[in-house]
């Protein structure tokens, strides 16, 4: 009997062990999952932060570009005769139009203009004026908002 107690013990004590082991690894292997979890969470909320962050700039410059196409229709001789042909948004902020509206004699001209990213509103008619276009849109590519600044 004493033997028997003794095997009882002793793989009641391994049993015991096994146990303790399994249930570590278990608490360790829970931990690393919880983790692995928080920090996939933690970089898909920053990524979603940069898109909304982007989407956000994105809105506000197109925002800009229609109130600088609203502010170029009304500079006009004749607004009622304003077409707006092609307007982009450069990486620096800066807006280019190109344009079509009838002069003081009636002839339509095309014309083109900048929108600085200071909000200064520059019409190219004059040297001075076509330098800032040449500087800014000339020969470059920017984000196409014409649709989204025309009103409909």
């Amino acid at each position: 009997m004493a033997k028997s107690l003794t095997n009882f013990r002793s793989t009641g004590v391994i049993v015991v062990g096994a146990l303790l082991i399994a249930g570590a690894v278990f608490a360790v292997w829970s931990a690393h999952q919880y983790k692995k979890h928080a920090n996939a969470s933690m970089a898909s909320s920053s990524e979603e932060r940069h898109q909304d962050d982007a989407y956000v700039r994105s809105e506000e410059a197109v925002r800009r570009a229609t109130l600088g196409n609203i502010a170029l229709r009304q500079a006009q001789t004749n607004p009622d005769s304003y077409t707006l042909d092609h307007a982009s948004i450069m990486e620096d902020g800066v807006v280019c139009y190109a344009y079509h509206a009838r002069n003081a004699s009636g002839s339509m001209d095309a014309g083109t203009a900048v929108l600085s990213a200071g909000n200064e509103l520059i019409r190219a008619d004059m040297a001075e004026e076509k330098a800032a276009w040449e500087k800014s849109c000339a020969s470059k590519t920017g984000t196409d908002v014409t649709a989204s600044v025309e009103p409909h």
